[in-house]
């Protein structure tokens, strides 16, 4: 098997050199961490919980498969926390070791592993583990995901290519938004296939693999169309009707429409026995041309969700005064730092240490991640060259981008709980932008041969 090509300068990387702290002990004390963060604290019960009860591996139920198989093999909702409480423990150790594994500096390596398991432990990743939703396993999955594909373009494998596609696949049917991002994951795998120069086979495996898991995500989703269509119909009463234009051209698209339709304007979407024809062309029609609205107005697809990955903070002012303040208080929620507090849980870290790594209802750690990996990376390039081994983790945190466009599209803020559905696009950004600032922070240790 051909080595990689950075395996030259770091040789340490592929010669069974591990990463900083290791053994059990170690990781007994980061479950233990875990574990008090929410002993003794009940489960937390949403409206939306008892969806994820209801298990279909075809996608025939409201839920895709993959939270709701975790909750058949642990039946009770105090079990479900504790196996999400021991998923989140395994997936932050597995992305540090294999992460910290990049590295050839040892303070680079023990930095890099404990930045990713305390972003494991930071507020709001933490409280979704005592919280009977998807987020917790999708946060887990994500870190997983992120591994794996670490793992898999260092040194592509058997093993590895199936350990990918195995958490691509849990991924993809975590939550409907990941679906469309696996068509990207597949593409760009696809990419990497065709431009590979070693172990072809493994990567086209990986992209034949990846596409499969696509195609299937995209056919369970549209089997049932149920949140889709309760999105719509929010996102027509969020965005639309409160707009003379946009509502104009609905009508001019066959919407119903009348002056007590109109008053639905900026309210919770909910089907009543009034105005029967609203909501029968919304079931039948509204997922279809909001797509076609999307299609035609560039502006809206391309302009409109950027104020919200930066968000906006309320002031004396000017607050939140929606319908749904109570889960997004900002005016304009932050995709990348939501503010998220659905569960209950007792701090870990330090509050200093908390919004160093992830300052809910601010964008201000990202962006200082951002100018720190840009400017790193910029002067170990024109010191060293390329570094083929900033390609994953820039992905994982370029990810953060059409995924934070998917949830806005598909609902975002209309939706009432933006800030929830925007938990997996802010850990991808500060995932990746960590793993980028590490790696060229590395590189710039080395001494050149």
């Amino acid at each position: 098997m051909r080595r990689p090509t950075w395996a030259v300068h770091y040789p340490a990387v592929l010669t069974g050199h591990r990463p900083g702290p290791k053994g059990l002990p170690l990781f007994g004390l980061y479950l233990l961490l875990q574990v008090y963060a929410i002993v003794g604290i009940p489960p937390g019960v949403w409206p939306d919980s008892a969806s994820y009860e209801h298990l279909s591996i075809t996608g025939a139920d409201i839920r895709l498969p993959t939270v709701p198989l975790l909750y058949k093999i642990f039946p009770t909702d105090s079990l479900r926390v504790w196996a999400q409480v021991a998923l989140a423990a395994v997936a932050w150790w597995v992305l540090a070791r294999v992460a910290s594994s990049l590295l050839a500096d040892r303070r680079a390596r023990a930095g890099l592993f404990v930045v990713l398991l305390l972003i494991g432990l930071a507020e709001p990743v933490l409280n979704w583990n005592s919280v009977i939703l998807s987020e917790s396993t999708a946060i887990s999955l994500t870190a997983l995901l992120a591994a794996a594909a670490i793992s898999f373009a260092r040194a592509p494998s058997r093993r590895s290519t199936t350990l990918l596609l195995l958490a691509l696949l849990f991924w993809t049917f975590t939550r409907q938004p990941h679906v469309f991002m696996a068509v990207l994951i597949a593409a760009a795998l696809v990419v990497a296939a065709l431009r590979a120069r070693d172990v072809r086979a493994l990567r086209a495996v990986a992209a034949g693999g990846a596409i499969v898991i696509a195609v299937a995500g995209l056919a369970a989703a549209h089997r049932n169309q149920t949140l889709s269509r309760a999105a719509v119909g929010s996102i027509i009463q969020g965005r639309m009707l409160p707009n003379e234009q946009r509502t104009f051209w609905f009508v001019g698209q066959g919407m119903p429409f009348s002056l007590s339709i109109a008053k639905y304007a900026g309210q919770p979407f909910h089907y009543r026995n009034e105005n029967r024809a609203y909501f029968e062309w919304i079931d039948k029609h509204g997922t279809s041309t909001y797509l076609k609205y999307v299609l035609l107005h560039p502006g809206y697809t391309l302009i409109d969700p950027l104020a919200y990955f930066p968000g906006e903070e309320a002031s004396l002012t000017y607050r939140n005064t929606s319908s749904f303040a109570a889960l997004e208080p900002n005016p304009i929620p932050a995709m990348l730092s939501p503010v998220v507090d659905y569960g209950r849980h007792r701090n870990v870290l330090p509050s200093v240490v908390d919004r160093l790594l992830f300052d809910q209802g601010s964008s201000g750690d990202v962006l200082a991640l951002l100018v720190a990996s840009v400017g790193l990376v910029l002067v170990a390039r024109r010191r060293f060259g390329p570094d083929p081994r900033l390609v994953v983790p820039t992905l994982v945190a370029l990810a953060s981008i059409p995924l934070g466009y998917i949830v806005w599209l598909s609902g975002g803020e209309s939706l009432g709980e933006l800030d929830r559905l925007s938990m997996v696009t802010a850990v991808l950004a500060r995932v990746g932008l960590w793993i980028v600032v590490f790696v060229a922070a590395d590189r710039l240790l080395q001494r050149p041969e």
